[in-house]
């Protein structure tokens, strides 16, 4: 019986001369006591009844975040220690991940190579290609707009270096620029959180970041349309310090281990016949001949054996991979002698689980077995084969499928994408049950792809590729957007330029 009817039933009890007014007002009393005591029970009802809605309502949304809206190509990138990421291929995960703590963030950002280089014009011509892509490339901040505590934004000269910038001959390139009319297709402004050491006017800096928009900036009395950058990394030399490596290393191997510079005469050098420098991890116990010394490396991230140090011939190429799981190692050796690959999975105390040999007759030594994984599949390509690999058996989940020579793999939720250097199937997808779902040409006039990007960008596939053409003294590069389904969402014709 609720409070209202009751006062109205003992007031009758008062007014009939059943009670006298000083009953009554007991009476009265002892209700309201009554009332007050169910009181935060009721509310705390209330509370939990929201509680739960509010929860269920997160849940909700959290479960379907990773959904793409748009049926595209999914690359969700989660948590690194999750139980459940089976789906999330190490090739996809991003550094400006917001589910990764800074420790996650920061052995990401080593391994996370796959970033277009930035051409600013190309990147203010084909918006579709590069809106909420990453890119990468050098350039010279000619002002700074802000620097806060918290943020800073800076106006930065691009100069499209590529191959030059990477190189380290970038400095001579600003060289006799006037910066007093600097035309805008060469402009971009870059911001993000506040760094340790504050950006300045004239640094050159090599910048790694999230192109998120075109915008309009009054700058000196001039309004400029550029290109707006937010920050995930920004280096002023080589990419990773040693301070990164540090952080990578001890969660790879733990904290027995020491870091060095690595003698003159072990230091590598890359295709362009530029010097590639690393960090040298020797591990304190040297009883695992799988694991004693390994090169860290500065600019690109990503972990080979040293050759000197774990008596390599110069035949043999071997690189270390952490799983996607993070709890097991991936080691990958090509004999250039023998022409054979193999492929070892170790546990996190170094005992090997399973071991795979295969005859590699490929004769592209710059890109042997390209290769992505998710914590319970490996997908790779053993010279014109895919493989499709059980990571807990070393068992093949499907035949090999023949895709040809390709050079990148990636690992999407319903297939997998590969990418080569050729002009014929220079896109293939095949789904996890050995079907091949579509095949794309290049349709383009280079007679030699040489380099080939690819990103996952609003759920669509972006594939940059560059080379040149019949003369080999033209540079050329296009872009490609392919849908989930293989349908071409756009595509550009060759352009001049390339790296």
């Amino acid at each position: 019986m609720n409070y209202l009817k009751k006062i109205q039933e003992i007031k009758k009890m008062k007014d009939d001369g059943i009670l006298t007014e000083e009953e009554f007002n007991k009476e009265k009393e002892k209700l309201l006591n009554q009332k007050t005591k169910r009181f935060p029970f009721v509310i705390v009802g209330i509370i939990l009844l929201v509680a739960f809605i509010v929860i269920a309502l997160v849940l909700l949304f959290n479960s379907n975040k990773t959904k793409d809206e748009n049926g595209g190509f999914n690359s969700i990138s989660s948590n690194i220690q999750k139980a459940n990421a089976e789906k999330v291929s190490f090739k996809n995960m991003s550094a400006d991940d917001k589910n990764l703590d800074k420790v996650q963030q920061e052995i990401i950002k080593y391994f996370d190579n796959d970033y277009l280089y930035l051409d600013v014009e190309d990147s203010q011509r084909f918006p579709q290609v590069y809106k909420n892509a990453k890119v990468t490339d050098w350039g010279k901040i000619v002002k700074v707009l802000k620097s806060e505590n918290d943020e800073f934004e800076v106006l930065v000269y691009s100069m499209n270096t590529g191959i030059a910038g990477l190189s380290g001959l970038y400095e001579d390139l600003y060289d006799g620029v006037d910066y007093s009319n600097i035309p805008e297709k060469d402009l971009i402004v870059i911001k993000g959180e506040q760094l340790e050491e504050r950006l300045l006017e004239n640094d050159i800096i090599r910048f790694y970041g999230r192109y998120t928009d075109i915008s309009s900036y009054d700058i000196d009395g001039k309004t400029y349309s550029i290109p707006v950058i937010e920050s995930i990394n920004i280096v002023k030399g080589e990419r990773f310090n040693f301070s990164t490596i540090k952080t990578v290393a001890e969660y790879i191997f733990g904290k027995d281990i020491k870091i060095t510079e690595p003698e003159m005469e072990s230091i590598y050098w890359d295709t362009y016949g530029f010097q590639d420098t690393f960090y040298m991890v020797t591990l304190d116990n040297q009883s695992n001949a799988n694991f004693k010394v390994f090169d860290m490396h500065k600019n690109d991230g990503f972990i080979t054996y040293n050759p000197k140090y774990n008596e390599l011939s110069s035949n043999v190429s071997k690189k270390l991979y952490i799983s996607g799981d993070f709890n097991h190692f991936i080691v990958t050796t090509y004999d250039q002698n023998t022409k054979h690959a193999y492929i070892d999975y170790f546990d996190k105390s170094y005992n090997k689980l399973w071991s795979r040999e295969f005859d590699n007759n490929s004769n592209d030594e710059t890109n042997i077995s390209p290769l992505d994984y998710n914590p319970t599949q490996m997908a790779i390509i053993i010279d014109t084969d895919l493989y499709l690999i059980d990571l807990n058996t070393g068992e093949d989940l499907i035949e090999p499928v023949i895709v040809g020579i390709k050079t990148q793999v990636n690992m999407m939720e319903d297939g997998i994408v590969l990418i080569g250097t050729e002009n014929k199937d220079t896109i293939v997808k095949v789904g996890y049950d050995g079907k091949i779902k579509f095949r794309l040409d290049g349709d383009t006039d280079m007679s030699n792809i040489y380099g080939v990007i690819s990103q996952v960008v609003n759920g669509k596939l972006v594939v940059f590729l560059t080379g040149s053409d019949s003369s080999g003294f033209r540079s050329l590069h296009k872009y490609i957007v392919v849908n989930k389904d293989g349908s071409i969402e756009s595509q550009s014709n060759d352009l001049e330029g390339g790296w």
